[in-house]
């Protein structure tokens, strides 16, 4: 999917509790969007290349298949760098849609 000039409004809830709303364009990734806002705790080590798990969110709500399920690469850096219970994701590997606008991503600790 290309990026597009339509945007949804994101909140980013970071560890600290400090909530940043965004204005994100449909197209690109949670973890570029997340970057751009200096949003702490997304540190995108590796630049969006699923190489370092520095981009972990979960969704504050549980919206059946808002997010496609994690490939191999993806599932295989969860189990590496994922803690606790919570069914985290990388943000480098989710792509921003319609179905975003008003999300609510909580960043991995």
């Amino acid at each position: 999917m290309s990026e597009s000039t339509e945007q949804v409004q994101i909140t980013f809830i970071e560890s600290s509790g400090v909530e940043k709303t965004v204005s994100a364009n449909i197209g690109v990734s949670v973890m570029s969007v997340a970057a751009a806002n200096m949003v702490e705790g997304i540190d995108a080590d590796c630049g969006g290349g699923c190489a370092c798990g520095t981009c972990r969110i979960y969704a504050e709500t549980n919206i059946p298949d808002l997010f496609e399920a994690p490939d191999d690469m993806e599932s295989a850096m969860l189990e590496f760098a994922a803690d606790g219970d919570i069914p985290q994701r990388l943000g480098c590997q989710i792509t921003i849609n319609s179905r975003f606008d008003g999300l609510r991503i909580k960043v991995v600790e």
